[in-house]
Protein backbone atom coordinates (compact mmCIF):
# COMPACT_ATOMS: atom_id res chain seq x y z
CA UNK A 1 0.00 0.00 0.00
CA UNK A 2 1.36 3.96 -0.94
CA UNK A 3 0.51 6.64 -0.17
CA UNK A 4 0.87 9.68 -2.82
CA UNK A 5 1.09 13.75 -1.48
CA UNK A 6 1.36 17.03 -3.10
CA UNK A 7 2.97 19.51 -1.81
CA UNK A 8 0.69 21.80 -2.77
CA UNK A 9 -2.88 20.76 -3.86
CA UNK A 10 -4.21 23.88 -5.24
CA UNK A 11 -1.21 23.70 -8.03
CA UNK A 12 -1.78 19.91 -8.42
CA UNK A 13 -4.25 17.75 -6.40
CA UNK A 14 -3.17 13.81 -6.40
CA UNK A 15 -6.07 11.13 -7.24
CA UNK A 16 -5.06 7.40 -5.94
CA UNK A 17 -7.29 5.43 -8.64
CA UNK A 18 -5.34 2.34 -6.84
CA UNK A 19 -1.89 0.66 -5.92
CA UNK A 20 -0.42 0.88 -9.75
CA UNK A 21 -2.15 4.37 -10.82
CA UNK A 22 -1.77 7.61 -9.47
CA UNK A 23 -3.32 10.81 -11.69
CA UNK A 24 -1.79 14.17 -11.09
CA UNK A 25 -4.67 16.76 -11.83
CA UNK A 26 -3.00 20.26 -12.55
CA UNK A 27 -5.35 22.96 -10.87
CA UNK A 28 -5.24 26.63 -12.24
CA UNK A 29 -2.18 28.18 -10.62
CA UNK A 30 1.04 27.89 -11.69
CA UNK A 31 3.67 26.21 -10.20
CA UNK A 32 5.94 23.23 -9.02
CA UNK A 33 4.93 20.92 -6.47
CA UNK A 34 6.87 17.71 -4.83
CA UNK A 35 4.89 14.63 -5.05
CA UNK A 36 6.34 12.17 -2.38
CA UNK A 37 5.19 8.66 -2.57
CA UNK A 38 5.39 6.44 0.07
CA UNK A 39 4.93 2.72 0.81
CA UNK A 40 2.96 2.21 4.11
CA UNK A 41 4.58 -0.88 5.38
CA UNK A 42 8.05 -0.44 4.94
CA UNK A 43 8.09 3.28 4.84
CA UNK A 44 10.12 3.66 1.77
CA UNK A 45 9.55 7.02 0.05
CA UNK A 46 10.43 8.45 -3.14
CA UNK A 47 9.87 12.17 -4.51
CA UNK A 48 9.32 13.66 -7.82
CA UNK A 49 9.11 17.52 -8.99
CA UNK A 50 5.67 18.01 -10.58
CA UNK A 51 4.90 21.29 -12.69
CA UNK A 52 2.02 23.16 -14.51
CA UNK A 53 2.23 25.50 -16.67
CA UNK A 54 -0.18 27.89 -19.02
CA UNK A 55 0.11 27.26 -22.54
CA UNK A 56 0.12 29.96 -25.08
CA UNK A 57 -3.02 29.49 -27.36
CA UNK A 58 -2.71 32.42 -29.68
CA UNK A 59 -0.54 35.20 -30.93
CA UNK A 60 -1.62 38.33 -33.01
CA UNK A 61 0.47 40.74 -34.05
CA UNK A 62 -0.54 44.60 -34.67
CA UNK A 63 0.23 44.75 -38.59
CA UNK A 64 0.45 41.93 -41.01
CA UNK A 65 1.47 44.70 -43.71
CA UNK A 66 4.08 47.66 -43.70
CA UNK A 67 5.04 49.83 -46.41
CA UNK A 68 8.30 51.40 -44.82
CA UNK A 69 10.27 53.87 -46.43
CA UNK A 70 14.25 53.19 -46.74
CA UNK A 71 15.94 54.62 -43.42
CA UNK A 72 12.50 54.42 -41.51
CA UNK A 73 11.36 51.84 -38.87
CA UNK A 74 8.17 50.87 -37.70
CA UNK A 75 6.58 49.40 -34.26
CA UNK A 76 5.10 46.26 -34.03
CA UNK A 77 3.19 44.66 -31.09
CA UNK A 78 2.74 41.02 -30.20
CA UNK A 79 -0.41 39.84 -28.04
CA UNK A 80 -0.12 36.54 -26.54
CA UNK A 81 -3.45 34.67 -25.09
CA UNK A 82 -4.07 33.87 -22.75
CA UNK A 83 -2.46 36.76 -20.67
CA UNK A 84 -1.05 34.76 -18.12
CA UNK A 85 0.32 32.03 -20.45
CA UNK A 86 3.69 30.83 -18.82
CA UNK A 87 5.90 31.51 -21.55
CA UNK A 88 5.54 35.10 -23.52
CA UNK A 89 8.73 35.04 -25.11
CA UNK A 90 8.81 36.07 -29.14
CA UNK A 91 11.35 35.56 -31.15
CA UNK A 92 11.59 38.29 -33.97
CA UNK A 93 13.65 37.61 -37.29
CA UNK A 94 13.25 38.48 -41.01
CA UNK A 95 13.08 36.46 -43.66
CA UNK A 96 15.06 38.31 -45.83
CA UNK A 97 17.60 40.66 -43.88
CA UNK A 98 19.20 42.28 -46.74
CA UNK A 99 15.36 44.24 -47.15
CA UNK A 100 14.69 44.81 -43.74
CA UNK A 101 16.39 43.91 -40.19
CA UNK A 102 14.38 43.34 -36.58
CA UNK A 103 15.83 45.69 -34.34
CA UNK A 104 14.89 44.69 -30.01
CA UNK A 105 14.14 47.78 -28.14
CA UNK A 106 13.95 47.19 -24.63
Amino acid sequence: EVTVTSSDSNIIEVNKTDEQKIVLIAKNEIGDVTVTVRETNSNVIKTFTATTRILATSLTISQTEAIIKVGKTINLIATIEPTNATNKEIKWESSNTSVATVCMDR
